[in-house]
């Protein structure tokens, strides 16, 4: 080291620069789970179906939740009966009806029952959920003897006894009459339910039905014929 030679001054420190920030992105508010597709029939359908003969023709009921928007039709063999009014499938109402031939349905032993819920209705082309279907066994009356008959009369709205009397003769039931006053009345649509629950329980949709309109069912509002 040279005495004579001043010590250099130290270099002052070179301030940190600072980090670039990037920024922050918006964060994307979460998109709501879409709601699953209703299932035929637990999510659909009030009760099983019920097959009604009616002079030589089948009159298929079903009844779905209330206010659930659904078009309904059957296939038999091929064939597609719907759910109309003047052409336009019928969506407005709880209660579904589909007329079948008996012929074709005594023939083709089972029917399909198809239905499409709507998520929104449109002047054209509605919006609606996947289609649903269901298949069920038909077993027409066909034999000429040890006919197994059960008739049910005067239930007055009650459901769970007239169900079970009916399973007496078990999976060799023929055909159920119905043979008026199952309802006491029709001020409720609880009470238009029960019709349903009575039918569609003791058959399951698998054999026909005879009914024949007392004089309680009309009393009430929600009758409609």
């Amino acid at each position: 080291v040279d005495p004579a030679k001043p010590p250099e001054a130290p270099k002052p420190a070179e301030a940190a620069k600072p980090a670039e920030q990037k920024p922050a992105e918006a964060a994307k508010p979460a998109e709501p789970p879409k709601p699953e597709p209703k299932k035929l029939p637990e999510d659909i359908l009030q009760t099983p179906p019920v097959v009604y003969a009616v002079g030589n023709e089948y009159q298929i009921m079903a009844l779905v939740k209330q206010d659930l928007p659904v078009v309904m039709w059957v296939e038999v063999n091929g064939k597609q009966y719907y759910d109309s009014s003047n052409g336009i499938l019928r969506s407005a109402k709880s209660s579904h009806r589909m007329t079948v031939p008996q012929s074709e349905l005594n023939a083709a032993k089972e029917y399909t029952l198809c239905c499409h819920v709507l998520t929104k209705r449109k002047a054209y082309f509605s919006q609606t959920e996947p289609l649903q279907k269901k298949t069920y066994t038909f077993r027409p009356l066909e034999k000429t003897e040890n006919i197994k008959v059960f008739m049910l009369g005067d239930c007055h709205n009650r459901v769970k006894a007239p169900i079970a009397v009916t399973q007496y003769y078990g999976k060799d039931l023929d055909l159920l009459i119905l043979n008026g006053d199952i309802l006491d009345r029709s001020e409720k649509y609880s009470d238009l339910i029960n019709l349903f629950k009575v039918a569609g329980g003791a058959t399951n949709g698998e054999i026909p039905v005879v009914y024949a309109r007392g004089t309680q069912e009309p009393r009430g509002v929600m009758w409609d014929g």
